[in-house]
């Protein structure tokens, strides 16, 4: 799922590079802490909401 995510950020028109480079940057960190790992989508909806929901809605990870 990581992965997945990773790809739809990546591919976003809707994301500017530059915020693109912090959410990736910050997925490859989460990605090595267990605990974190489960929580990766409420943590990018934390600090990314207004670029991440769509991502997240479109993978069907938002309640």
């Amino acid at each position: 799922m990581v992965e997945k995510i990773k790809e739809k950020v990546k591919n976003a028109k809707h994301i500017d590079e530059k915020k693109k480079s912090v959410i990736l940057e910050k997925i490859e960190e989460w990605k090595h802490d267990k605990e974190a790992m489960s929580l990766i989508p409420s943590l990018l909806m934390k600090y990314y909401e207004e670029d991440i929901k769509p991502i997240l809605d479109e993978l069907g990870l938002t309640d």
